[in-house]
């Protein structure tokens, strides 16, 4: 009767962690919505190479770095009808600084 106390009193203490632990990383994965195919492509590494439009979402300390007007448009088509679509706007001001503009839409489809 002890024996079976503490193996159901380990149980509940080790299986809550496990479930805890594994939340939200092994499903859902289609709605991280990544930003530009410059990002993409590198797999999200692109922290410190963020020298353009797509530094509005990923490191928006990089627009410093831009040195001339940039427009980008990405449609990313996902399954249902479902897409979502970014238009970026990044802009060097001279000594002002630079500046950036970004609008996004996402459409659910049919879901």
């Amino acid at each position: 009767m002890e024996r079976k106390f503490i193996i159901l009193a380990a149980m509940l203490m080790i299986i809550p962690g496990i479930v805890a632990a594994g939340t939200g990383t092994a499903s859902l994965d289609i709605l991280k919505v990544a930003s530009g195919i410059r990002a993409q492509g590198m797999g999200g590494a692109y922290t410190a190479l963020s020298d353009d439009t797509e530094a509005l979402d990923i490191n928006p300390a990089g627009l410093a770095l831009v040195k001339s007007n940039e427009l980008s448009f990405v449609h990313d088509a996902y399954i249902e009808g479902v897409f979502f679509d970014s238009l970026y706007y990044a802009g060097n001001l001279g000594d002002a600084g630079s500046m950036g503009l970004v609008f996004k839409y996402l459409s659910a489809g049919t879901i």
